[in-house]
């Protein structure tokens, strides 16, 4: 049985609140937490291509030393208690360089704490990184079962930035020539033409 979506959803009018008040902007860090002996603990990392600006996951950047499992226990020297919402202590970070207190240890003070530095990214850029991991987990699964036959195409969107990784996924992350898997210079001349036919409608 098929799925019911929609897109192109708004909501207009109504007491939305001052218009000119800056929104709140709560920075992320690409990964999920679960409260565990009584503090945060990194459960997923969200991988991703960080030498695209678009695409870049705070924590898994180079010589950051975070991994899952670590216990997230302050933020800019202020202790994280997991009675609070640990994304409210991240309002009005995104874009902006904080410092982190982790440690494999769930107790501040056990004296192994790590303090790392990373720039917190919005929503929209990790609602970016999430369906990336997504798509990039899939296609090494395919690559894995197929032993190399099989590509895995995932087109989020059909923006140019859409088509864009797509057309890098091709040419990165292409499978091999067999008989029945598409000359993928002929795949990546149709992707061109098609992206400069979009372009052109703007």
């Amino acid at each position: 049985m098929a799925g019911a979506v929609f897109s192109h959803c708004y909501v207009q009018g109504g007491d939305l609140g001052d218009p000119s008040d800056p929104p709140t902007q709560v920075g992320l860090l690409g990964c999920e937490f679960a409260v565990e002996n009584g503090a945060y603990r990194i459960t997923k990392l969200y991988q991703a291509p960080n030498w695209h600006a678009e695409l870049r996951a705070p924590l898994t950047e180079p010589g950051v030393d975070v991994k899952v499992g670590d216990y997230l226990l302050a933020l800019d020297g202020m202790p994280l208690s997991p009675a609070e919402n640990i994304y409210k202590s991240f309002e009005m970070t995104a874009g902006r360089l904080v410092q982190l207190t982790v440690c494999e240890d769930p107790d501040l003070g056990c004296g192994e704490e790590r303090e790392v530095s990373v720039v917190a990214i919005s929503g929209a850029q990790e609602a970016a990184i999430r369906a990336w991991s997504w798509a990039e987990e899939r296609r090494v699964i395919v690559e894995e079962l197929s032993d190399g036959k099989l590509g895995y195409i995932c087109a989020l969107a059909a923006t140019l930035s859409a088509l864009s990784r797509r057309h890098h996924s091709e040419r990165f992350h292409g499978c091999r020539q067999t008989s029945r898997t598409p000359d993928p210079t002929a795949t990546r001349a149709s992707t061109a033409a098609f992206t400069r036919s979009w372009a052109s409608r703007a």
